[in-house]
């Protein structure tokens, strides 16, 4: 258990040293979703589900950032139905903000930079009525 947790930390502290340069494209997703929601007639009051969903090439990385996902939030791993790698979806029921859905989607977004350096990702959220999600993606981004 204790190399387990300094194996956490080192990586925590690993990808807090390094400055992944995500902008705009990270903000833009944000203002995009919200955007998106507004024009539906959401005035984002409630709570409701936000989803991130992050692709990795294999099964291994995406378990491994499933175990850097903060406690709050529901997890879950599959295996893209075109073959395409492996997905973790990141859900948490709250209401969203747009300074604090950049500082969740940041705070993801370096997590999976941390383990590899591609980030294909989704940031998602349902309506007030809980029917209806609506998706935003920024680019591929790759870094070396």
């Amino acid at each position: 258990m204790l190399k387990w947790l300094r194996h956490q930390l080192a990586t925590l502290t690993a990808s807090a040293d390094i400055d992944w340069e995500v902008e705009p494209h990270l903000t833009d997703n944000v203002r995009a979703l919200l955007k998106t929601a507004r024009n539906e007639g959401d005035a984002l009051t409630s709570p409701r589900v936000v989803r991130h969903i992050l692709t990795f090439p294999d099964r291994t990385l995406a378990f491994s950032f499933r175990d850097l996902v903060p406690l709050d939030w529901t997890t879950s791993v599959s295996e893209r139905d075109d073959a395409g790698g492996w997905q973790c979806e990141c859900d948490r029921v709250w209401t969203p903000t747009f300074a604090d859905l950049v500082l969740d989607t940041h705070r993801l977004w370096t997590l999976a930079l941390s383990l590899h350096p591609t980030l294909w990702a989704y940031t998602g959220m349902y309506d007030e009525s809980g029917m209806q999600m609506w998706y935003v993606a920024p680019p591929l981004l790759e870094y070396e």
